[in-house]
């Protein structure tokens, strides 16, 4: 596929900055594919820590008759504070912030996130504040009040004011055409059939046989919608839930009873737009029956009436076919290992009997 050059970028030899540190440059290649080195000014730690210059589409922050609030500054950690110092002085340095004498300001909060791989070298940071707002970013902190030259995360309308960015960045991009190789083709080809064939999500077709894996372990659900076609077994949907405080005590068999109920409750619309009789598929083999029993808790007997609006039969899969279902009723963050007593563990059994303000010494 020849893509077709973007006017904005400039030559190779420009884009390698004579600033840039050699492990530097030799990263940036390394990581960006050579068909597109050519954008590889995008990636250029030297030409990031610049401030952008103002444009058309600078952010503009509007306030209808409302001044910034005030905020209080939030207390920080040490690490914390260490964080937001070296923040604020990368920052001055490179001529992104600057000291502010506005009187309103937003307190600093710290958000954990999980670092990235390849990232283009700036995204927000490429936009400037529209001249005349930037006392409108202020945030204050014990080591003086600041505020942004360029649109940083959290502003209302950022997206769409990068949005704008993007669009004015790509406009000599509209219609252009790509040029398809026959290398370029095959590729395309191999990809569409990957896409038709592999067990993905798939829209649901009320007129072909429909399947539901339930699988309830001790303290989750989880569910398997999927439907059968000449290519075979598509998936529809995935869902899981960990189990209430009260839902723990129950039986194993109520609990097979329950993920069934949830599961055709998850996907009612669905279910109710079929032609065709559904297949409930569960490990508990005496549930099979479970419509025919003659005798029945007011639990199962609210179940049972539930169950009855549905047009379905419910057919035993052995538990070691139902490997999705039985994954989704297995989170980690749920799971308290391998022989524990989640009975023992449930704090829903556990009450105080004796107040302790009525106890006298």
């Amino acid at each position: 596929m020849d893509l077709p050059p973007l006017s904005f970028h400039a030559s190779l030899e420009e884009q390698l900055d004579e600033e840039e540190g050699p492990e530097e440059i030799e990263t940036v290649l390394k990581v960006v594919p050579p068909a597109y080195h050519q954008y590889l000014d995008l990636f250029s730690k030297v030409k990031a820590e610049k401030l952008p210059p103002q444009r058309t589409c600078d952010h503009h922050i509007k306030l209808e008759g409302l001044l910034p609030p005030i905020g209080v500054i939030y207390s920080l950690s040490n690490q914390e504070s260490e964080t937001l110092r070296a923040y604020i002085s990368e920052n001055v340095g490179k001529g992104f912030i600057r000291h502010s004498s506005c009187s309103t300001g937003a307190p600093v909060p710290f958000v954990k996130k999980k670092d990235g791989g390849l990232y283009l070298r700036g995204a927000y940071d490429l936009l400037r504040i529209k001249e005349g707002d930037e006392n409108l970013t202020a945030f204050g902190a014990r080591y003086g009040s600041y505020e942004y030259l360029f649109m940083p995360f959290g502003l209302t309308n950022a997206p769409a004011s990068f949005h704008n960015l993007v669009n004015d960045i790509f406009a000599d991009c509209l219609n252009s055409p790509f040029i398809f190789n026959e290398g370029a083709l095959i590729q395309f080809q191999i990809v569409k059939e990957e896409l038709t064939t592999a067990p993905i999500l798939t829209h649901l077709n009320p007129s072909i046989p429909t399947i539901v894996e339930t699988y309830a372990s001790d303290y989750a659900l989880g569910a398997v919608l999927s439907q059968v076609n000449d290519s075979g077994k598509h998936p529809i949907a995935f869902d899981s839930r960990k189990l209430l405080p009260a839902e723990l005590n129950y039986e194993i068999h109520d609990k097979e009873v329950l993920c069934i109920v949830w599961a055709l409750k998850r996907w009612r619309a669905f279910l109710l737009s079929l032609s065709n009789p559904f297949e409930a598929l569960t490990d508990h083999y005496s549930l099979q029956c479970f419509m025919s029993y003659k005798v029945l808790t007011c639990r199962q007997a609210r179940w049972a009436e539930f169950l009855s609006e549905c047009h379905f039969t419910i057919t035993y899969h052995p538990g070691r076919l139902a490997n999705l279902p039985d994954a989704l009723s297995h989170h980690n963050d749920v799971y308290l290992g391998r022989g524990v007593d989640f009975i023992s563990k449930n704090p829903h059994n556990f009450h105080q009997v004796i107040k302790q303000d009525g106890i006298k010494e």
